[in-house]
């Protein structure tokens, strides 16, 4: 997973693979399958890790408003300026590889229903038809923090910048 993370796919060889896991060439391809193959077990890992943290930051919050500011802040700061796994492999690859974009789209279907979940609560229960375009906005601005921190937006400005668009929870 780090490997991917700092080289990219494309960047990344199959002897980088093998350094990291200390596994001969056979040994790799019988255990993986592929470089490939590798790659989407790495972002599940990933989105699995993140989804839990990102459930545990709702559930320690007091507040839905909290809970919501938290879980932008942690996602847009996710890996610092090597971005968010999934953000760098969506920008990479998911235009043209399925299989990346199927896992792009639950994760972002499950933190969207975390988000929406919550800003129904915020706004004090009931239906709100808004809530699944809302939380859908919200998870495009920490997607964007995190490609702007890879281009060295300071923390002070991501701060603003999710400050700014949660405007739309009001």
């Amino acid at each position: 997973m780090e490997v991917f993370w700092k080289k990219g796919f494309e960047g990344t060889s199959v002897g980088d693979l093998l350094d990291a896991t200390g596994l001969s060439r056979s040994s790799f391809y019988d255990e993986f399958g592929s470089k490939h193959d590798l790659l989407l077990s790495a972002i599940r890992h990933y989105c699995d890790i993140n989804r839990d943290r990102l459930a545990g930051i709702a559930g320690e919050a007091v507040t839905a408003r909290e809970a919501i500011h938290a879980m932008l802040v942690s996602i847009a700061n996710v890996g610092g300026t090597n971005g968010c796994l999934l953000v760098n492999c969506i920008t990479e690859l998911a235009p043209h590889d399925e299989h990346v974009r199927a896992i792009a789209q639950e994760q972002g279907d499950r933190i969207e229903n975390l988000l929406a979940t919550l800003i129904i609560r915020h706004q004090g229960g009931g239906a709100d038809s808004e809530a699944d375009a809302r939380a859908r906005a919200l998870i495009s601005l920490a997607y964007g923090a995190t490609l702007m921190r890879k281009t060295g937006m300071g923390e002070a400005e991501i701060s603003k910048l999710l400050t700014t668009g949660e405007a739309i929870l009001d």
